[in-house]
């Protein structure tokens, strides 16, 4: 518990790398708690997301992108959390958090939402066969 405290007062400091090579270093040492790092990341996105529109600027989308790049994404994780981001972050930004040089589980969470998303689509608007 007092682990994740310490995770989210960094996150709320605006501290995610120190975040980030913290929770590398615990996953490396117990991988029991994956899913609890992970929540700290979601619950503080899921926060800042929530706040009114008017309080959002330039310095909030990259607070955003940077605590998105720097999650610990495992490819085991449902990425219904994630989509419960969507909302005022546009594409574009987003984006361009997936390109940054940790960004590979992120990117296979929102490739496959995508792909996910893009399919249920298809599937709605194609005629059905019978």
């Amino acid at each position: 518990a007092a682990v994740l405290s310490c995770l989210r007062s960094l996150l709320t400091c605006q501290q995610p790398r120190l975040c980030h090579s913290l929770i590398s270093f615990l996953q490396h040492s117990d991988h029991s708690r994956d899913h609890a790092l992970q929540d700290v990341y979601i619950q503080h996105l899921t926060e800042r997301v929530n706040i009114p529109v008017k309080e959002r600027d330039e310095k909030w989308v990259d607070e955003v992108c940077s605590v998105l790049a720097l999650a610990p994404w495992g490819p085991e994780r449902s990425n219904a959390q994630l989509e419960t981001l969507e909302g005022p972050m546009t594409e574009e930004r987003i984006l361009g958090c997936l390109l940054r040089p940790r960004g590979q589980a992120l990117l296979m969470a929102y490739s496959s939402t995508a792909l996910r998303l893009l399919k249920e689509k298809l599937l709605r608007e194609a005629p059905h066969t019978q």
